[in-house]
């Protein structure tokens, strides 16, 4: 049995929804992160993951097009090839393609015998994230041994003829060690995959800060030039927002196209994300905010309920991102500095989420 993905009528507003099945803890705690580590969570049981997997059937008809995703580290789970052979069978996971992040606290401990089953499980990628050398990484994602759980995963990962890739999440502070880690890894794997530019976005100012020009130039010239048509200085978007009268009727919800992330815990509540993850960020790097995000428990209200109820009757965080335009977020929260982000949505995500902490009630 697979989900029957079905056409809505043109105004829905769930156009393209993202499931994460938050199964297990996370063994890092990245600030920086929507799966922030959380000691509090537990292992999701199999009774519940049944329950769930009969919810997530449900709503085939309700949503345009459909991604799950296990976020935090799902690979730690104690019956996690019986949890990934029940959501591959039943047609949860795509049989074309899936990629699943992990930060290898599973993967590295796996024997011969389920790295194979894992292999079983055709068109599955895994992709892993550094923060920099082995000393500064650790302190990041404060887990001691994380670092090495990586390189063991890509050396058992290339062992089992296991699709995978590497990338480097840059911020102000390690900038200066992404040379010295890609001597390293291609030292390593010559031929891996490795390299993506991503930029922690982040409210906090102490370990986050925006990374400058001068700071970016600690790239070579290639590099710079290859990351500047991507990056994008605050005033340069501004401006460019300011400029342009189509900014002036385009919400802030129209701007994130429609998508909807919806993470499901291990306790079965529902929050609800969004297109440009400001409510995935405040909600988990500000949680005294995380109640505003809340759509219900599937024990008390099904999954297909919660989302009719969004779809039709919009709880108060979207109204708000609906009812404000960007020109309008740009004219009060934009600087016209030369800071440089990862990408020009990175700045419009933290306009709304602004926005939304400055009229939501703590």
């Amino acid at each position: 049995m697979s989900i029957d993905l079905k056409m809505m009528d043109h105004n829905d507003k769930i156009k393209h929804m993202i499931l994460t099945y938050n199964i297990s803890p996370c063994t890092n705690k990245c600030r920086h992160c929507w799966a922030i580590g959380d000691e509090k969570r537990n292992f999701m049981n199999m009774d519940d993951i049944d329950f769930l997997i009969d919810e997530t059937l449900t709503v085939g008809d309700l949503v345009r097009s459909f991604y799950p995703y296990f976020f935090y580290e799902p690979s730690i789970h104690p019956q996690f090839f019986t949890i990934l052979d029940k959501f591959y069978k039943i047609g949860i996971i795509p049989a074309d393609h899936w990629y699943m992040p992990t930060n290898g606290a599973g993967f590295s401990k796996f024997t011969d015998l389920e790295w194979e089953q894992f292999k079983s499980f055709h068109n599955l990628s895994i992709g892993l994230t550094f923060h920099g050398l082995k000393e500064y990484h650790d302190s990041f994602v404060k887990s001691e041994g994380a670092f090495d759980k990586i390189i063991t995963t890509l050396v058992r990962a290339r062992e089992f003829g296991i699709k995978h890739h590497a990338q480097y999440t840059f911020n102000k502070n390690n900038i200066k060690y992404y040379y010295d880690l890609k001597k390293y890894i291609f030292d390593l794997f010559p031929d891996i995959s490795f390299g993506s530019f991503l930029m922690t976005p982040s409210f906090d100012t102490d370990d986050f800060g925006l990374i400058t020009d001068n700071e970016l130039r600690q790239l070579s010239e290639e590099d710079f030039a290859k990351k500047k048509k991507l990056w994008t200085t605050e005033k340069e978007n501004v401006d460019t927002i300011l400029n342009n009268e189509g900014y002036r009727d385009l919400s802030a919800r129209d701007r994130c196209g429609g998508s909807n992330i919806f993470q499901i815990y291990d306790n079965l509540d529902v929050y609800f994300g969004s297109a440009c993850d400001s409510g995935g960020v405040i909600s988990n790097v500000r949680p005294e905010y995380k109640k505003h995000f809340f759509l219900g428990n599937l024990k008390n209200k099904s999954l297909m309920n919660i989302l009719e109820d969004f779809t039709y009757n919009s709880p108060e965080v979207v109204k708000m991102l609906e009812n404000v335009s960007y020109y309008d977020l740009a004219k009060k929260y934009g600087n016209k500095t030369e800071n440089l982000f990862a990408q020009r949505i990175l700045i419009e995500d933290r306009y709304a989420a602004q926005f939304l902490m400055d009229n939501l009630k703590i």
